[in-house]
C-alpha cells in the first residue's frame, strides 16, 4: 500500500489552507482548553488532564445525526493526533474523533 508523503504534497508545499469534511462516523472537533482551578488555599488545579474534555464540534461525518457544527460536547481527553490535521488547516487543537468518542452534548439548562 502507498502513503501520501502530505509534507511533499504540492498544496502543502504551497501553504494552502483546507477545511476538512470527516466521512462516515468521525467528527471533526475543536478542544476548548478549560480555566486553571484555584482552591481557597491557592493551589492550582491543572484541568487539561481531566478524564473528559470539553471541545465544540466543527464539521460532522453524514452518518452522525444528533450532532452538528457549534455544539459543545464533553469527549475523550485522550484523542488520536493526526499531524497532518494541523499542517492542512493551519488550526491547532483540532481533532478527528470517532463518534462514539463523544460522551455528551452540553445543553444549556433553561431558567426557571
Amino acid at each position: 500500500m502507498r502513503m501520501l508523503n502530505l509534507k511533499a504534497h504540492k498544496a502543502v508545499a504551497e501553504k494552502k489552507k483546507y477545511a476538512l469534511k470527516p466521512r462516515g462516523k468521525w467528527v471533526l472537533v475543536r478542544k476548548v482548553t478549560p480555566p486553571e482551578k484555584v482552591t481557597e488555599g491557592g493551589i492550582i488545579v491543572d484541568m487539561s488532564q481531566a478524564r473528559s474534555a470539553q471541545a465544540e464540534v466543527i464539521e460532522v461525518g453524514s452518518e452522525v445525526l444528533d450532532l452538528g457544527p457549534s455544539d459543545l460536547v464533553l469527549m475523550s481527553n485522550f484523542p488520536m493526533e493526526i499531524e497532518d490535521v494541523e499542517e492542512l488547516t493551519g488550526e491547532k487543537n483540532l481533532y478527528l474523533i470517532r463518534e462514539e468518542e463523544i460522551y455528551s452534548r452540553v445543553v444549556e439548562r433553561a431558567c426557571e
